[in-house]
């Protein structure tokens, strides 16, 4: 489990806790700070809650930018791979020519 997940898994645990006690009170000066603990405690979640989305934006911008430079190099050595073809093929067709010019077939004429 990260810890952000432990963060939020706590700090929802608390509030519920808090929420439990704040029903149960009778008491008006223990409900006064069980209700200032309480809004302390939803403060300090938003605040958590908004760091982890920042640390989420974060890892999805990272993995935008991430995701843009391994295409970017996947068309690059895609163009370099179709010139070596392209020149391959220029040599084979190459090869073949000057193979049918030199081993061209003599005519033997005959005259009777």
């Amino acid at each position: 489990m990260s810890l952000a997940t432990q963060v939020l898994k706590y700090s929802s645990t608390r509030a519920v806790e808090l929420w439990n006690l704040l029903k149960q009170t009778k008491d008006e000066s223990e409900l006064e700070i069980l209700t200032t603990s309480f809004l302390q405690h939803k403060s300090d979640q938003e605040v958590a809650i908004d760091a982890v989305a920042e640390v989420a934006e974060q890892i999805e911008a990272e993995i935008a930018a991430i995701t843009a430079r391994k295409q970017y190099l996947v068309d690059l050595h895609n163009r370099a791979i179709d010139k070596l073809k392209s020149k391959q093929e220029t040599i084979d067709k190459t090869i073949i020519q000057r193979s049918l010019k030199v081993n061209k077939p003599l005519l033997i004429t005959t005259t009777v």
